[in-house]
């Protein structure tokens, strides 16, 4: 277990090292994912921001083979979609595939929107369809703005447009959340590059 925490973490380490190089050089962060309209103005998800940082993370060759102009899970697509990344994978973690064989991803992105009572609705984290966002856009702090942290359940294809999930659920409370497999609490990554740990005690209002 130990083994694959630090593994985890190292992993977090280096997708914050690759999104910062991405900013550098988009002056943004990437678009959670990436959607377009058919003819009948419905979203066609095409691809995911992990997809777009595979240059950053030393997946040139990778990132070569991949059509963006179709959709990540189009024919042409899934060899590449097919092949497993050991830095979106969790040490002692066992599933590697999604029903349809992509290779799936232990990690997703912060994203979305939660309820507030006092103030509506807030956005969190950096990712949404087709969002730009960037560091100027974080008026919370990039050390207390989370960007990306361990899942323990229904894990997705690493090239899906919609890896990404709200925080407020609680840790290893929800398929939809956020956790470890260890069920003891989940690693984040913040938008300062900082990888932090919080047990399943931490507050959902924190």
């Amino acid at each position: 277990e130990r083994a694959g925490q630090a593994q985890a973490r190292e992993s977090l380490t280096k997708i914050g090292e690759a999104l910062e190089k991405y900013h550098q050089q988009d002056n943004h962060y990437p678009p959670g994912g990436v959607f377009r309209k058919d003819g009948n103005g419905l979203d066609v998800p095409m691809h995911g921001w992990m997809t777009l940082l595979l240059p950053y993370l030393d997946e040139q060759e990778l990132a070569d083979r991949i059509d963006r102009n179709q959709p990540y899970n189009a024919p042409p697509n899934l060899p590449a979609m097919q092949t497993e990344l050991p830095l979106f994978l969790v040490d002692g973690v066992a599933q590697r595939r999604t029903v349809s064989g992509l290779a799936v991803v232990h990690f997703a992105g912060v994203g979305g929107e939660i309820v507030r009572e006092e103030s509506g609705f807030a956005h969190v984290g950096i990712f949404e369809r087709n969002s730009i966002v960037s560091r100027s856009d974080i008026t919370d702090g990039l050390s207390t703005t989370f960007v990306a942290g361990q899942i323990a359940d229904g894990f997705p294809a690493w090239g899906e447009p919609e890896n990404f999930r709200t925080i407020g659920k609680g840790l290893n409370q929800n398929l939809q959340g956020f956790g470890n497999s260890e069920r003891t609490g989940a690693l984040f990554l913040m938008a300062d590059g900082s990888v932090r740990f919080f047990a399943n005690g931490t507050s959902t209002r924190v």
